[in-house]
Protein backbone atom coordinates (compact mmCIF):
# COMPACT_ATOMS: atom_id res chain seq x y z
CA UNK A 1 0.00 0.00 0.00
CA UNK A 2 3.41 2.33 -0.38
CA UNK A 3 2.21 3.42 -4.16
CA UNK A 4 1.72 6.47 -6.20
CA UNK A 5 -1.17 5.50 -8.48
CA UNK A 6 -1.60 8.70 -10.53
CA UNK A 7 -0.11 12.22 -10.61
CA UNK A 8 -1.66 15.08 -12.93
CA UNK A 9 0.41 17.68 -13.67
CA UNK A 10 -1.95 19.36 -15.28
CA UNK A 11 -5.14 19.34 -13.27
CA UNK A 12 -2.37 19.33 -10.37
CA UNK A 13 -3.76 16.40 -8.34
CA UNK A 14 -2.24 13.06 -7.10
CA UNK A 15 -3.86 9.51 -6.37
CA UNK A 16 -1.96 7.77 -3.37
CA UNK A 17 -2.39 4.79 -1.02
CA UNK A 18 -1.63 5.04 3.11
CA UNK A 19 1.76 4.45 2.87
CA UNK A 20 3.26 7.20 0.47
CA UNK A 21 4.94 9.66 2.59
CA UNK A 22 5.30 13.47 2.08
CA UNK A 23 9.14 13.21 0.94
CA UNK A 24 8.30 10.35 -1.01
CA UNK A 25 5.68 12.94 -3.13
CA UNK A 26 7.75 15.18 -3.03
CA UNK A 27 11.14 13.54 -4.69
CA UNK A 28 8.77 12.19 -7.26
CA UNK A 29 7.87 15.58 -8.11
CA UNK A 30 11.80 16.20 -8.19
CA UNK A 31 12.74 13.35 -9.95
CA UNK A 32 10.32 13.16 -12.80
CA UNK A 33 10.53 17.49 -13.19
CA UNK A 34 6.91 18.32 -12.24
CA UNK A 35 6.09 21.55 -12.04
CA UNK A 36 4.11 20.87 -8.41
CA UNK A 37 4.23 21.15 -5.20
CA UNK A 38 2.90 19.15 -2.12
CA UNK A 39 1.90 21.12 0.96
CA UNK A 40 3.46 19.49 3.44
CA UNK A 41 2.98 19.70 7.28
CA UNK A 42 5.51 20.20 9.77
CA UNK A 43 6.87 16.67 10.05
CA UNK A 44 7.41 15.25 6.65
CA UNK A 45 8.11 11.40 7.17
CA UNK A 46 4.41 11.10 7.58
CA UNK A 47 1.57 9.61 5.36
CA UNK A 48 -0.07 11.86 2.74
CA UNK A 49 -3.47 10.07 3.21
CA UNK A 50 -3.41 9.70 6.96
CA UNK A 51 -2.48 12.93 7.62
CA UNK A 52 -5.46 14.40 5.79
CA UNK A 53 -7.39 12.00 7.26
CA UNK A 54 -6.70 13.44 10.14
CA UNK A 55 -7.52 17.09 9.22
CA UNK A 56 -3.63 17.61 8.93
CA UNK A 57 -2.63 21.24 7.42
CA UNK A 58 0.29 21.81 5.09
CA UNK A 59 1.21 25.77 4.86
CA UNK A 60 0.88 26.47 1.09
CA UNK A 61 -2.63 27.34 -0.88
CA UNK A 62 -3.82 23.75 -0.74
CA UNK A 63 -2.87 23.57 3.26
CA UNK A 64 -6.25 23.21 4.11
CA UNK A 65 -6.26 19.79 2.63
CA UNK A 66 -9.33 18.38 4.10
CA UNK A 67 -11.05 20.55 1.90
CA UNK A 68 -8.90 19.45 -1.03
CA UNK A 69 -10.05 16.07 -1.23
CA UNK A 70 -10.85 14.84 -4.92
CA UNK A 71 -11.95 11.51 -4.16
CA UNK A 72 -11.55 8.23 -1.97
CA UNK A 73 -11.42 4.32 -2.12
CA UNK A 74 -13.23 2.92 1.03
CA UNK A 75 -13.51 -0.58 2.26
CA UNK A 76 -16.55 -0.40 4.23
CA UNK A 77 -17.40 -2.84 7.28
CA UNK A 78 -19.33 -5.18 4.92
CA UNK A 79 -16.11 -5.60 2.66
CA UNK A 80 -17.80 -3.61 -0.18
CA UNK A 81 -15.87 -1.04 -2.24
CA UNK A 82 -16.99 2.38 -2.16
CA UNK A 83 -15.73 4.94 -4.52
CA UNK A 84 -16.52 8.82 -3.32
CA UNK A 85 -17.54 11.94 -5.45
CA UNK A 86 -16.66 11.86 -9.41
CA UNK A 87 -14.74 8.51 -8.58
CA UNK A 88 -17.95 6.82 -8.47
CA UNK A 89 -18.35 7.15 -12.25
CA UNK A 90 -16.89 4.22 -14.46
CA UNK A 91 -14.00 4.94 -16.17
CA UNK A 92 -14.98 8.70 -15.80
CA UNK A 93 -11.94 11.12 -16.99
CA UNK A 94 -13.29 13.49 -14.08
CA UNK A 95 -12.89 10.68 -11.37
CA UNK A 96 -10.28 12.79 -9.12
CA UNK A 97 -11.00 16.16 -10.40
CA UNK A 98 -13.94 16.91 -8.58
CA UNK A 99 -15.27 15.80 -4.96
CA UNK A 100 -18.48 16.68 -5.99
CA UNK A 101 -21.24 13.54 -6.10
CA UNK A 102 -24.71 13.15 -6.77
CA UNK A 103 -26.31 13.05 -3.81
CA UNK A 104 -25.20 13.35 -0.47
CA UNK A 105 -21.52 13.68 -0.10
CA UNK A 106 -20.09 11.07 2.45
CA UNK A 107 -16.04 11.89 2.33
CA UNK A 108 -16.35 13.10 5.98
CA UNK A 109 -17.55 10.07 7.31
CA UNK A 110 -14.11 8.89 7.16
CA UNK A 111 -12.32 11.98 8.63
CA UNK A 112 -10.83 11.02 12.01
CA UNK A 113 -13.59 8.02 12.25
CA UNK A 114 -13.36 4.39 12.14
CA UNK A 115 -16.35 4.07 9.41
CA UNK A 116 -14.05 2.27 7.15
CA UNK A 117 -10.44 1.88 5.62
CA UNK A 118 -9.54 4.25 3.34
CA UNK A 119 -6.99 2.33 0.79
CA UNK A 120 -6.43 5.32 -1.76
CA UNK A 121 -6.74 8.77 -1.67
CA UNK A 122 -6.61 11.64 -4.37
CA UNK A 123 -6.14 15.50 -2.82
CA UNK A 124 -5.26 18.43 -4.88
CA UNK A 125 -1.74 19.83 -5.08
CA UNK A 126 -0.25 23.13 -5.79
CA UNK A 127 1.29 24.52 -9.04
CA UNK A 128 4.74 25.31 -9.12
CA UNK A 129 4.38 29.58 -9.34
CA UNK A 130 6.43 31.74 -11.20
CA UNK A 131 7.86 33.74 -8.51
CA UNK A 132 7.50 33.00 -4.20
CA UNK A 133 7.94 35.27 -1.36
CA UNK A 134 8.36 34.24 2.52
CA UNK A 135 7.35 36.82 4.38
CA UNK A 136 7.73 37.41 8.26
CA UNK A 137 6.33 39.68 10.98
CA UNK A 138 7.32 39.56 14.36
CA UNK A 139 5.04 42.00 16.92
CA UNK A 140 7.36 42.76 20.21
CA UNK A 141 4.48 42.13 22.72
CA UNK A 142 2.33 39.64 24.08
CA UNK A 143 -0.83 41.66 23.75
CA UNK A 144 0.44 42.05 19.73
CA UNK A 145 -1.20 38.98 19.08
CA UNK A 146 -5.01 40.54 18.68
CA UNK A 147 -3.93 43.15 16.26
CA UNK A 148 -1.83 40.32 14.33
CA UNK A 149 -4.39 37.82 14.00
CA UNK A 150 -6.79 41.01 12.93
CA UNK A 151 -4.67 42.47 10.74
CA UNK A 152 -4.24 38.97 8.80
CA UNK A 153 -8.24 38.20 8.34
CA UNK A 154 -8.13 41.72 7.08
CA UNK A 155 -5.72 40.60 4.36
CA UNK A 156 -7.44 37.52 3.73
CA UNK A 157 -10.61 39.09 3.38
CA UNK A 158 -9.45 41.26 0.95
CA UNK A 159 -7.99 38.25 -1.03
CA UNK A 160 -4.13 39.61 -0.49
CA UNK A 161 -3.16 36.64 1.38
CA UNK A 162 -2.89 32.94 -0.02
CA UNK A 163 -0.78 31.04 2.24
CA UNK A 164 -2.02 28.84 5.50
CA UNK A 165 -0.53 31.51 7.87
CA UNK A 166 1.19 30.35 11.63
CA UNK A 167 2.02 32.11 14.17
CA UNK A 168 4.17 31.02 17.20
CA UNK A 169 5.77 32.65 20.54
CA UNK A 170 9.14 33.12 21.29
CA UNK A 171 9.20 30.26 23.57
CA UNK A 172 8.10 27.71 21.03
CA UNK A 173 10.19 29.37 17.85
CA UNK A 174 13.15 29.04 20.10
CA UNK A 175 12.54 25.37 21.47
CA UNK A 176 13.92 24.47 17.56
CA UNK A 177 17.13 25.75 18.41
CA UNK A 178 18.35 24.77 22.17
CA UNK A 179 17.57 22.71 24.99
CA UNK A 180 15.96 24.49 27.75
CA UNK A 181 19.00 24.17 29.98
CA UNK A 182 20.61 25.83 27.28
CA UNK A 183 18.38 29.36 27.82
CA UNK A 184 17.44 29.32 31.73
CA UNK A 185 18.88 27.85 34.21
CA UNK A 186 16.27 27.96 36.99
CA UNK A 187 13.40 25.68 37.08
CA UNK A 188 9.94 26.93 35.79
CA UNK A 189 8.39 28.28 33.20
CA UNK A 190 11.02 30.98 30.75
CA UNK A 191 11.19 34.36 33.13
CA UNK A 192 10.62 37.69 31.27
CA UNK A 193 14.34 38.17 31.43
CA UNK A 194 15.22 35.05 29.31
CA UNK A 195 11.96 35.66 27.21
CA UNK A 196 13.84 39.52 26.50
CA UNK A 197 17.21 37.78 26.11
CA UNK A 198 15.98 35.52 23.34
CA UNK A 199 13.79 38.22 21.37
CA UNK A 200 16.87 39.72 21.22
CA UNK A 201 19.16 37.12 20.18
CA UNK A 202 16.82 35.48 17.64
CA UNK A 203 15.99 39.08 16.53
CA UNK A 204 12.38 38.67 16.50
CA UNK A 205 9.27 39.43 18.32
CA UNK A 206 7.24 37.57 21.44
CA UNK A 207 5.45 36.94 18.00
CA UNK A 208 6.84 35.82 15.16
CA UNK A 209 4.13 34.90 11.78
CA UNK A 210 4.99 33.49 8.68
CA UNK A 211 3.08 33.96 5.58
CA UNK A 212 4.09 33.31 1.78
CA UNK A 213 2.86 34.57 -1.45
CA UNK A 214 2.67 32.81 -4.99
CA UNK A 215 2.53 33.68 -8.51
CA UNK A 216 3.80 35.92 -11.28
CA UNK A 217 6.27 38.56 -9.94
CA UNK A 218 3.63 41.64 -10.88
CA UNK A 219 1.60 40.12 -8.92
CA UNK A 220 3.54 39.22 -5.71
CA UNK A 221 4.83 42.40 -5.67
CA UNK A 222 1.08 44.12 -5.72
CA UNK A 223 0.21 41.82 -2.98
CA UNK A 224 3.68 42.61 -0.75
CA UNK A 225 2.59 46.26 -1.40
CA UNK A 226 -0.66 45.81 0.13
CA UNK A 227 0.63 43.42 3.14
CA UNK A 228 3.15 46.62 4.09
CA UNK A 229 0.73 49.13 4.04
CA UNK A 230 -1.91 47.39 6.14
CA UNK A 231 0.46 46.13 8.66
CA UNK A 232 2.23 49.15 9.00
CA UNK A 233 -1.71 50.96 9.78
CA UNK A 234 -2.45 48.29 11.98
CA UNK A 235 0.65 47.29 13.65
CA UNK A 236 2.98 50.07 13.76
CA UNK A 237 5.40 48.69 16.27
CA UNK A 238 5.60 45.16 13.86
CA UNK A 239 8.46 44.81 11.66
CA UNK A 240 7.97 42.72 8.30
CA UNK A 241 10.70 41.42 6.12
CA UNK A 242 10.35 39.00 3.04
CA UNK A 243 12.74 36.63 0.78
CA UNK A 244 11.67 36.92 -2.41
CA UNK A 245 12.54 34.06 -5.25
CA UNK A 246 11.62 33.78 -8.97
CA UNK A 247 12.03 31.32 -11.33
CA UNK A 248 15.38 31.05 -13.88
CA UNK A 249 14.62 31.65 -17.61
CA UNK A 250 10.87 31.54 -17.35
CA UNK A 251 10.41 28.40 -15.68
CA UNK A 252 8.59 28.06 -12.16
CA UNK A 253 10.64 28.26 -8.64
CA UNK A 254 12.53 25.65 -8.33
CA UNK A 255 11.32 24.83 -4.31
CA UNK A 256 14.31 22.24 -4.25
CA UNK A 257 16.93 25.01 -3.91
CA UNK A 258 14.61 26.49 -1.18
CA UNK A 259 14.42 25.90 2.93
CA UNK A 260 10.83 26.32 3.45
CA UNK A 261 7.64 24.83 4.33
CA UNK A 262 5.79 27.28 2.54
CA UNK A 263 7.41 26.45 -0.57
CA UNK A 264 6.52 22.56 -0.25
CA UNK A 265 9.78 21.52 1.04
CA UNK A 266 9.06 18.69 3.34
CA UNK A 267 11.64 18.63 6.51
CA UNK A 268 11.77 16.77 10.38
CA UNK A 269 13.72 19.84 11.68
CA UNK A 270 10.36 20.86 14.18
CA UNK A 271 11.11 17.41 15.45
CA UNK A 272 13.74 19.19 17.79
CA UNK A 273 11.32 20.71 19.52
CA UNK A 274 10.45 17.22 21.58
CA UNK A 275 13.65 17.07 23.32
CA UNK A 276 13.48 20.87 24.49
CA UNK A 277 12.80 19.58 28.54
CA UNK A 278 15.43 16.74 28.25
CA UNK A 279 17.66 16.80 31.13
CA UNK A 280 21.47 18.45 31.01
CA UNK A 281 22.68 15.40 30.97
CA UNK A 282 21.44 13.89 27.65
CA UNK A 283 19.66 10.89 29.16
CA UNK A 284 15.66 11.00 29.04
CA UNK A 285 13.51 10.52 25.75
CA UNK A 286 11.74 13.31 24.03
CA UNK A 287 7.86 13.29 23.59
CA UNK A 288 5.20 16.17 23.05
CA UNK A 289 1.37 15.97 22.97
CA UNK A 290 -0.83 18.87 22.34
CA UNK A 291 -4.37 20.29 22.64
CA UNK A 292 -5.43 21.95 19.88
CA UNK A 293 -8.64 24.47 20.13
CA UNK A 294 -11.07 25.55 17.00
CA UNK A 295 -11.05 29.83 17.99
CA UNK A 296 -12.79 32.88 15.70
CA UNK A 297 -10.23 34.52 13.81
CA UNK A 298 -10.79 37.59 15.70
CA UNK A 299 -7.51 39.01 17.93
CA UNK A 300 -9.49 40.27 21.11
CA UNK A 301 -10.74 36.32 21.52
CA UNK A 302 -7.80 34.99 20.54
CA UNK A 303 -5.40 37.07 23.13
CA UNK A 304 -8.49 36.41 26.16
CA UNK A 305 -7.61 32.62 25.30
CA UNK A 306 -4.07 33.10 25.14
CA UNK A 307 -4.25 34.95 29.03
CA UNK A 308 -6.17 31.59 30.24
CA UNK A 309 -4.46 29.32 28.73
CA UNK A 310 -0.67 30.56 29.66
CA UNK A 311 -2.08 30.87 33.58
CA UNK A 312 -3.08 27.43 33.33
CA UNK A 313 0.57 26.32 31.73
CA UNK A 314 2.47 28.68 34.14
CA UNK A 315 0.49 27.39 36.98
CA UNK A 316 1.70 23.51 36.48
CA UNK A 317 5.44 25.07 35.71
CA UNK A 318 5.50 24.89 32.11
CA UNK A 319 5.99 27.21 29.30
CA UNK A 320 3.53 28.13 27.30
CA UNK A 321 4.33 26.78 23.78
CA UNK A 322 2.02 28.29 21.11
CA UNK A 323 1.06 28.14 17.50
CA UNK A 324 -1.69 29.64 15.92
CA UNK A 325 -2.98 28.40 12.24
CA UNK A 326 -5.05 31.05 11.14
CA UNK A 327 -7.58 30.91 8.16
CA UNK A 328 -9.64 33.31 7.46
CA UNK A 329 -12.71 32.44 10.00
CA UNK A 330 -11.37 30.37 12.34
CA UNK A 331 -7.57 29.56 14.12
CA UNK A 332 -6.16 26.23 15.39
CA UNK A 333 -4.65 27.44 18.74
CA UNK A 334 -1.81 24.83 19.33
CA UNK A 335 -1.13 24.12 22.96
CA UNK A 336 2.06 21.98 22.75
CA UNK A 337 3.62 20.47 26.33
CA UNK A 338 7.01 18.56 25.46
CA UNK A 339 8.22 16.65 27.87
CA UNK A 340 10.50 13.58 29.06
CA UNK A 341 8.76 10.54 28.53
CA UNK A 342 10.55 8.80 31.11
CA UNK A 343 9.43 11.08 34.05
CA UNK A 344 6.85 10.34 35.84
CA UNK A 345 6.04 13.51 36.77
CA UNK A 346 6.32 14.66 33.04
CA UNK A 347 3.77 12.28 31.86
CA UNK A 348 1.05 12.67 34.80
CA UNK A 349 1.82 16.81 34.79
CA UNK A 350 1.16 16.65 30.76
CA UNK A 351 -2.31 14.78 31.42
CA UNK A 352 -2.81 16.97 34.25
CA UNK A 353 -2.12 20.02 32.17
CA UNK A 354 -4.74 18.69 29.05
CA UNK A 355 -7.51 17.58 31.18
CA UNK A 356 -7.06 21.27 32.89
CA UNK A 357 -6.91 23.42 29.87
CA UNK A 358 -10.17 21.36 28.11
CA UNK A 359 -12.02 22.01 31.08
CA UNK A 360 -11.57 25.55 30.82
CA UNK A 361 -12.24 25.49 27.06
CA UNK A 362 -15.23 24.10 27.51
CA UNK A 363 -16.34 26.73 30.10
CA UNK A 364 -15.21 29.19 26.86
CA UNK A 365 -17.55 27.30 24.69
CA UNK A 366 -14.67 26.04 22.81
CA UNK A 367 -13.53 22.44 21.68
CA UNK A 368 -10.64 21.13 20.10
CA UNK A 369 -10.13 19.64 16.77
CA UNK A 370 -8.30 16.57 17.10
CA UNK A 371 -7.26 14.68 20.08
CA UNK A 372 -5.20 12.22 21.78
CA UNK A 373 -7.51 8.87 22.45
CA UNK A 374 -6.44 9.21 26.04
CA UNK A 375 -8.20 12.50 26.33
CA UNK A 376 -11.04 11.32 24.31
CA UNK A 377 -13.45 11.37 27.24
CA UNK A 378 -12.56 14.90 28.31
CA UNK A 379 -13.55 16.08 24.40
CA UNK A 380 -16.54 14.47 24.27
CA UNK A 381 -18.05 16.85 27.67
CA UNK A 382 -17.67 20.05 25.20
CA UNK A 383 -19.82 18.68 22.44
CA UNK A 384 -23.70 18.49 23.10
CA UNK A 385 -25.17 15.50 23.41
CA UNK A 386 -28.06 17.05 21.92
CA UNK A 387 -26.20 17.77 18.59
CA UNK A 388 -23.92 15.04 18.32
Amino acid sequence: MKRIIEVNEKLAYIVVEPGVTFFEVCNHFAENKMNLWMSVPALGWGSVLGNTLDRGHGYTISGNRQHFIGSMEVVLPSGEVLRTGQWAVPNSPSAHACGNSFGPQVDGLFLQSNLGIVTKIAVAVDIAPASFMDIKIHCPEVDDIAPLIDTLQQLDREGITQSHHMITNINHFASHDAAKHQQQSTQGPLTPETVAYLKEKYNTGYWRCVAALYGPKDLVLARWKRIQEVVSTNIPFARIENTFYEGENGQPVDNTKIDSLYAGVPTMNPIKLADYNLPADGSGAGAHIDTTLILPCEGATVLAWFHKAKAIMELEGVDPFIGCHVFPKYILFVQEYVFDKTNPKHRQGGRKLIRSLLDEARENGFANYRSHIQHMGKVSPCLSERWM
